[in-house]
């Protein structure tokens, strides 16, 4: 299915764990579908029957924390277009329209409605080391808070038993993370695109081997959008929240939450060592700025920087140095 064609029929399709809900009122014969290879096989058949020269479907799914990766995949190697949105865009979406009930059927045809409106770009096909350094990736995650969590819970346990369990607990958890660090090092050295990426980001001050490959991970469009773009997919684009009397003040929102956290713990560090971001982020905690503000300023510097590092990388430039 080629992106040139002159018409494009966008599909909202609302994903849950067990069931994907096409829009009833462009796909009506097709009803509810397992979230499975028989669903897809069953979705596929009803888009080759819609593509026309003259017509491209293009399916557009909300951000659901994993349960869209069979699909997207599906349709990548079926040469569909396909776009994974944030779903608050597609809610402040509905809100727009007045819509405020929420059923997987209504969230399929508000996702049509929000297509059609914002004819958002293709999410690009991943490649194999991106596909599984992004489960890697969020495994590892997982595995670190369920650690913590039980970590913060030792001060319950009275019984020798029950605190010798969340200890060996503890240390399986502690082995899976190291397993999955070890298969990160094997993917880097099986693909040396990847490890030259991850050796440029390594090298800034405050960024490490862990934190290079998670934002790798949850933002595999580094290095190739621009510094507006990079910083609104991360959830650190400044925007204005001016109205009356009220002026001058400024909000994040939004963005990948997984590549949120990866540049604040490198954000923490970079705020003490770094010689560029360490003597910044001082001036703005001695002209009286709170923590969270001077932070986030570090954290969007740092991820600008980060991706003009791997774009100057890509055309073979010079070292870029931190404005």
């Amino acid at each position: 299915m080629s992106q040139n064609n002159p018409s494009t029929l966008y599909l909202g399709i609302d994903v849950a764990k067990d069931s994907l809900e096409p829009d009833p009122l462009r796909l009506p014969k097709l009803g509810t579908l397992p979230n499975s290879p028989q669903g897809f096989r069953r979705l596929l058949k009803t888009l080759q029957a819609l593509a026309t020269p003259t017509q491209t479907p293009h399916i557009v799914l909300e951000a659901t924390g994993g349960y869209e990766q069979g699909l997207v995949n599906a349709l990548h190697q079926a040469g569909c277009l396909v776009s994974v949105m944030p779903a608050q865009r597609v809610r402040d979406h509905a809100r727009s329209l007045g819509r405020f009930a929420k059923t997987d059927r209504i969230d399929a045809t508000i996702i049509s409605s929000y297509a059609d409106s914002a004819k958002p770009r293709p999410t690009a096909v991943p490649s194999a080391t991106e596909q599984e350094l992004s489960e890697l990736c969020r495994r590892r995650q997982q595995l670190i808070e369920l650690r913590t969590r039980d970590g913060n819970r030792d001060h319950r346990h009275f019984l020798k038993l029950t605190l010798q369990g969340a200890k060996e607990l503890r240390a399986l958890l502690t082995a899976q993370i190291k397993a999955i660090d070890r298969r990160i090092a094997i993917l880097r050295k099986n693909d040396q695109a990847f490890n030259a990426k991850v050796q440029a980001l390594a090298a800034i001050e405050g960024v490490g081997v862990t934190t290079a490959a998670n934002t790798l991970a949850a933002l595999p469009e580094l290095g190739s959008i621009s510094r507006q773009a990079v910083a609104a997919l991360a959830g650190l684009a400044p925007y204005s929240w001016d109205s009356g009397a009220s002026s001058g003040r400024r909000f994040i929102g939004g963005g990948r939450g997984q590549a949120r956290q990866a540049i604040y713990m490198a954000a923490l560090t970079a705020s003490r060592i770094n010689p560029v971001l360490a003597p910044f982020y001082q001036r703005l905690i001695q002209a009286g700025k709170p923590f969270k503000l001077a932070i986030t300023a570090v954290m969007r510097r740092l991820l600008i920087f980060m991706n003009l590092t791997l774009a100057r990388l890509t055309h073979q430039s010079p070292s870029p140095q931190i404005s």
